[in-house]
């Protein structure tokens, strides 16, 4: 798995976050100043963050596979 280093959410970009005391991978949604970090599985599954809830560690890019 590849990051780029990032500390903002961004709209609609994949995103390693810390959340309570886990990490995490997740679509981040920005809507009418709010943010959710949204669930990749097809379904609509989203959790509405606040300022002091999470913290951003860095944009999801890709997965490479076959390096072992």
């Amino acid at each position: 798995m590849w990051k780029r280093r990032a500390e903002e959410p961004e709209h609609n970009k994949v995103m390693l976050v810390r959340h309570g005391d886990e990490s995490t991978i997740k679509r981040v949604k920005k809507e009418d100043g709010k943010i959710f970090l949204c669930w990749e599985d097809g379904s609509d599954n989203c959790i509405e963050v606040g300022p002091g809830d999470y913290q951003v560690q860095g944009e999801f890019v890709s997965i490479m596979r076959g390096l072992e």
